[in-house]
């Protein structure tokens, strides 16, 4: 297998880019300050809202899962291989599509759950400032 140079030229640019603005967003924050010295006090629904950031990472993460079928269903099309070998990459392709969907689903039904409490608890927190109450904390 050769490499060709033009190969190592087109993704020069892309990898001096992120390394430029790794190096440019590493000096800026060396030079940030926190202007606010005491403590903030958290935002009703903050627990919810970190959970549901994790489980959009989560789900992010498990998109990109579908490539794997893409490759197999390539690999089975584009490969002189002999209907066995077609077949084995389509049944690849098929189980790995299958998986990521039921995951994808099941990961769907936690952040709904989570976004319908963190809802929930914000309607609460702003109810409770507007009347003036304090909320019994157990």
């Amino acid at each position: 297998m050769t490499i060709h140079p033009w190969a190592i030229l087109t993704g020069l640019p892309p990898l001096l880019a992120i390394l430029y603005l790794g190096w440019k967003v590493k000096r800026e924050d060396a030079k940030k300050r926190d202007p606010f010295t005491e403590p903030l006090l958290r935002p009703p629904g903050e627990s919810c809202r970190q959970k549901l950031n994790e489980l959009n990472e989560e789900a992010i993460n498990r998109i990109f899962w579908f490539i794997v079928p893409v490759i197999f269903a390539v690999a089975a099309f584009c490969a002189p291989w002999s209907i066995f070998g077609f077949a084995a990459c389509s049944l690849l392709s098929l189980a790995a599509t299958i998986v990521t969907s039921k995951r994808l689903l099941a990961l769907r039904k936690d952040i709904l759950n989570y976004q319908l409490g963190f809802d929930g608890v914000q309607i609460v927190g702003v109810e409770c400032r507007l009347r003036g109450r304090r909320v019994n904390r157990r």
